[in-house]
């Protein structure tokens, strides 16, 4: 690759960086990105959670990369199986009254059952993560907006002294 191609190649990835990174930035579509994000990072479908983060926030038109960069929160190898078990148990207690003693031979065994538990777990547990994040995101984006417009805003003139009139 030549050096005026590469150039032009690492000029179009910041461009498409900061253009990522100003995109619907206001609080509410942030609010709607992080949800997506966290959501749908939560969700059983490995493997394809971020795609459906990006797809979901670009047909909404939220902030992409913030719904995509969320969902790897809850989709990574070190949290996705609690996130799995919490899922899971929350569905089961609630579908059977009792927790879950989980072990090898009970996910060889009841295989499907606990796949359904995963799904409907996921819409409680995912649920609640996706608008735990929301709402952080909401106050957060907010707050740094307030303190952006106060540091924009222009200072009121100083007090003159009043002249009196003769």
């Amino acid at each position: 690759m030549s050096a005026p191609t590469l150039a032009r190649l690492v000029r179009r990835v910041r461009e498409l960086w900061v253009l990522a990174q100003t995109e619907r930035t206001a609080p509410r579509p942030m609010a709607v990105a992080a949800f997506l994000g966290l959501f749908l990072g939560a969700s059983p479908l490995l493997g394809v959670r971020s795609w459906l983060a990006l797809l979901s926030a670009t047909l909404v038109k939220v902030n992409r990369l913030y719904a995509y960069l969320l969902s790897h929160v809850t989709a990574n190898w070190l949290v996705t199986p609690w996130v799995m078990l919490a899922e899971i148990q929350v569905a089961h207690r609630l579908r059977r009254g009792a927790w879950l003693a989980l072990d090898v031979e009970a996910v060889r065994t009841r295989g499907a059952e606990l796949a359904l538990d995963w799904c409907l777990g996921w819409l409680l547990v995912g649920g609640a993560v996706g608008a735990a994040g929301a709402v952080i995101t909401l106050l957060t984006v907010a707050q740094r907006g307030e303190a952006r417009r106060s540091r924009q805003a222009p200072s009121p003139p100083a007090d003159t002294p009043a002249t009196a009139a003769p």
